[in-house]
């Protein structure tokens, strides 16, 4: 797939060209800081921090890993940004899907959000999900099997989400007018007809098996009906 094309839709930074333009990440400092933030969450959830390699997300700007309380592991997700430069779309999608009904999901059990040190921190406590990615990587490594109910559950969460409404935008008209100038020279009409909610960011790291879990909902909302397919099938075409 050609990610710029998924990522300047969805206010990524690259530009129209597929050219990365200057964005905040963490300093160095910043991410021990993050290291720090994380156990001081955990235990202000009454969580105990498990062994294990903790997950960074995109630039180092999340960490997430599995945590303990009574018995019962969790998912403990830590955001970070400059308290000035907080988009709250994402800043708060996690906690907005839960709205979304019949859709497979972890499950958000507590949010804390704070400012030190110039920076704005959100910490969130989620269900833990056995299943695992169904890859690694956004994109398909190789040919996977996955079950008739695999694939229900997919389609059953993806209709939940459609059937929601919201006012989040994940993909915006503008955006959409813009990369069809620039691939069709104008040839191709880039009005939106239909638009539904979406979970917008819908790749193979964010789907686990064998049970169907979507993961990581900070871009959800509104987008081309159908972006969710397209999205996946498209991270699929390399194998």
């Amino acid at each position: 797939m050609n990610k710029a094309w998924n990522a300047g839709l969805v206010e990524r930074p690259v530009d129209l060209r597929g050219q990365r333009v200057p964005m905040w990440e963490p300093s160095e400092v910043d991410l021990q800081l993050l290291q720090e933030v994380f156990v001081r969450a955990a235990a202000a959830f009454g969580c105990q921090t498990a062994d294990g390699v903790r997950a960074e997300g995109w630039r180092g700007r999340t960490l997430s890993g599995k945590v303990t309380v009574n018995g019962l592991d969790r998912w403990l997700r830590v955001v970070v940004a400059p308290a000035d430069r907080v988009s709250e779309k994402l800043w708060t999608g996690n906690e907005s899907a839960q709205v979304i009904a019949v859709a497979s999901r972890p499950e958000l059990v507590e949010v804390r959000d704070w400012a030190e040190e110039g920076l704005r921190f959100r910490a969130e406590l989620s269900t833990f999900v056995e299943a695992a990615p169904v890859s690694v990587t956004p994109e398909l490594q190789g040919p996977v099997q996955l079950s008739e109910s695999w694939w229900k559950g997919l389609e059953m969460s993806l209709d939940a989400v459609a059937a929601t409404a919201t006012d989040r935008v994940s993909v915006r008209q503008d955006l959409v007018n813009r990369r069809l100038q620039w691939i069709s020279g104008g040839r191709i009409d880039p009005e939106v007809a239909v638009w539904k909610a979406s979970h917008g960011d819908l790749h193979w790291a964010n789907l686990t098996a064998p049970a169907c879990v979507l993961l990581d909902w900070e871009g959800w909302g509104l987008a081309l009906a159908g972006w969710d397919v397209a999205v996946l099938r498209a991270y699929s075409s390399g194998i």
